[in-house]
This record gives C-alpha cells, structure tokens and sequence, in this order.
C-alpha cells in the first residue's frame, strides 16, 4: 500500500503561543529548510537507533530537494535498517547474489512535501501541513523529525517546532468538505460463526449521519458495531472528479491518519514515481487547507 501521511507544522514559544511561520525572529519557516537545514544535512548519514538485541539499527540520508514553489517545499530522504545479516538472493538467475554484512543498511526513498500558504493574513499563516510518503507500515516520521525539530530548537533558542499527527476523522471531515464520500468500507477479519454478511458492495444513500458523528469526534468503532466481535477498520471513499482517496478512520491502533494512494504509478526501480507522488502530495494539500477557507498558491512540486 503507497500512501501519504498528513501532519500540522507550528512554531510555539515557550508559553505555547503559536508564531507567524513566515516571521520567526525576521526569518521564514522556509528560508530555515532552504538555507540552514537541508544544506548542513546533504548527503550525511545520521544514526537515529542503533541495532539491540531487540531492534534493528536505523539510519537516513537527506539526498535533495525536489523543485518547489515560493509556499512549498519538497524533497526525498533515503532511510534503512541495519544491524543483522542477510543473503541477497536474485529471483532470475535463482541463486545468491550478495551476503550483506550487520553495518550495510537497505537504503529506501521517501518522498515529502512542507505547505505554508503566505497570504498576508498572520492568523492564516500560524500552521502548515507536512505531508510524508508512506509504504505499507513503513514511514519516516519518527526517523527524520527528531533531528529537524532538535536542529530548530537550537537555531531558535525558546521556541519549538510541533510536528502534530492529524487524526483520521478530521481529515475525513476536511476532505469531505470538497469531495464526495462514495463509499464506506467496514473490515472484519473473524466474525461470529452464526453472523449473516450483508451483501458485497452495501451502501448506504444518506451519509450525512456519518459527518455528523466524525465532526462531533465519535470514534468509528463506536458507529458500527458488529454482534460478538469487534470492527478492526473503518476505511471511508471519498471521491472529487476522477480522484479518489481512502482514509482509515477507525483502527483503534492507529492514531495518525494514512490516505491511500489510488492506483500508484511504479517506476521501472521498483519504487512509486516520484512526480506522481509529488502531484498526489499537492493535491492533498489543496483539499486540507481547502477547509480552513483559506486562499490557496498554485503550488506544484517538480523533481
């Protein structure tokens, strides 16, 4: 499953006042990525977990930032596990191919993409939307952030940088706002032996019971109930024009939202197409902000 996590940027002093992110001490949010961050970190490898006896090691490399627009940035991280020994097998020749030793990392692309819109409006200009590539359950926020948010700490003594988990059922609710909810998907892995599935493709002609519940911030799990067994997930459709997207909205263990990437295009290295993944980003970030009514750039990510 390819898919983009969406979490809310702020800054915060120490009293939790919530600052201008373009006007940090007369410096942008971007100006801090562009010119200070991501030039110190290109191309250094940095140790986030070393191998125990009960985890794999970690690590991640910034390679480059992507083409933005003046309200976006965008780039790639590579990110690894190392710590064990492997063979390499080639599934066409049907033989080993290489034997990797414990400190070589299997280093993977991970694309993201920071929105600030700048509209003269400082109560619109307070927080952003960093959105993240994630493959099936794998993503990079616990890999790469700590190390942003310690640099930033320290190029700004007494303010904070919060990169804050977006719970599904909001965006549910902002996506919804422009979009169409076409289907809602309830998932079940055991069921009670006497239980009577309904039919494939059950729908349901009035959703508006549904927004109603998720803007009110009833759980999913307490919406649908199933007799005798418990409802894993709640993946809710939602359609504008030929684009579609799929939130989980009720996976008790979930707290952060995944939006399903419809129909992925895979490049011939195997991994999601980095302009493809950028487009989809974009998007997104239009129909998040979309809610809040605020003006949003013609922004577009190019590799």
């Amino acid at each position: 499953m390819h898919a983009i996590s969406p979490y809310m940027i702020s800054v915060v002093d120490g009293s939790g006042v919530m600052q201008d992110l373009w006007n940090i001490n007369g410096k942008s949010f971007f100006d801090y990525l562009k010119n200070i961050y991501y030039p110190s970190i290109k191309g250094v490898q940095k140790i986030t977990q070393n191998p125990t006896s009960v985890d794999f090691g970690k690590n991640f490399i910034f390679k480059d930032l992507y083409q933005g627009t003046a309200n976006s940035i965008a780039g790639v991280y590579q990110t690894g596990l190392y710590g064990f020994d492997s063979e390499i097998f080639d599934t066409v020749k049907n033989k080993v191919a290489y034997n990797r030793g414990n400190h070589q990392s299997d280093m993977r692309p991970f694309h993201f993409s920071f929105y600030v819109p700048k509209n003269g409006k400082v109560a619109n200009q307070l927080r952003g939307y960093l959105l993240l590539y994630r493959i099936n359950n794998s993503g990079i926020r616990g890999i790469v952030m700590p190390d942003l948010i310690m640099s930033f700490s320290k190029a700004f003594p007494g303010l904070s940088l919060r990169v804050d988990k977006v719970i599904p059922t909001a965006v549910v609710s902002s996506l919804a706002k422009a979009a169409t909810i076409k289907k809602i998907r309830i998932i079940q892995r055991t069921l009670p032996a006497d239980y009577s599935k309904p039919k494939r493709n059950t729908s349901f002609d009035d959703i508006n019971w549904f927004l109603n519940a998720i803007g009110n911030k009833v759980s999913a799990n307490s919406i649908f109930t199933i007799p005798g067994a418990t409802v894993e997930k709640v993946k809710v459709e939602i359609a504008k024009g030929k684009k579609k997207r799929t939130v989980d909205v009720g996976n008790l263990d979930k707290i952060s939202s995944v939006i399903e990437i419809d129909k992925p295009l895979i490049g011939s290295h195997g991994h999601i197409d980095a302009q493809f993944w950028l487009d989809e980003a974009d998007s997104l970030a239009d129909d998040l902000f979309f809610e809040n009514n605020v003006v949003i750039p013609a922004w577009q990510s190019l590799v």
